[in-house]
């Protein structure tokens, strides 16, 4: 896992410093190919006993949460001490992360999945899709996304998205369409 985990940090360090073409051909190329294989299996009777129901392997998950909970620490959360991380793949295998960032007048306060999300919409355009949303928090306490959070990442899911939190119980994972079931949604011209 520190292999692959490393190969990520370098990877996002490419994303961050601009050299975008370097960055997505270092992710093709370090990622095993089933991380990337957005059509991956998901049969329960398919997956071994290291594989999730997402059709990510378990060290992929830990792989993503640990990356939320090393962003979480670059949280800007002087009102609340709430620090939140998250860490976002996509279809194509690039993973972005963010961080909440509080505002004085509370309603500015951008959340750590948006703020990955408008990451990777800021480097790659509208067309990204989400595989996996992984959040993490550093005051050891539930946080699954919130509503305004659900809304944005209802605009990049597919029905493969999944995502993982800290639950009330432990970790919690999802599949992203039972988290917003009813959603609010307008026809894309």
């Amino acid at each position: 896992m520190l292999s692959i985990r490393n190969s990520l940090v370098r990877s996002s360090t490419h994303l961050i410093s601009g050299k975008l073409g370097d960055a997505l051909a270092a992710v093709t190329h370090r990622f095993p190919p089933h991380l990337l294989n957005p059509g991956a299996t998901s049969s329960l009777s398919a997956m071994s006993s290291n594989q999730h129901p997402s059709g990510l392997s378990l060290e992929q998950i830990a792989m993503l949460r640990s990356l939320a909970a090393e962003t979480a620490a670059n949280a800007h959360a002087p009102y609340s001490g709430f620090r939140v991380g998250a860490a976002i793949l996509l279809e194509g295998g690039e993973i972005f992360t963010g961080c909440n960032v509080e505002n004085s007048s509370f309603g500015l306060t951008n959340c750590a999945e948006r703020s990955a999300i408008f990451s990777a919409v800021s480097k790659l355009g509208n067309g990204i899709r989400l595989r996996a949303v992984a959040v993490a928090n550093l005051n050891n306490a539930a946080s699954a996304p919130c509503g305004a959070c659900r809304q944005v990442m209802l605009e990049f899911s597919t029905q493969n998205t999944w995502v993982f939190f800290p639950g009330s119980k432990g970790e919690g994972d999802i599949r992203f369409s039972d988290l917003l079931p009813l959603a609010f949604q307008l026809d894309k011209k």
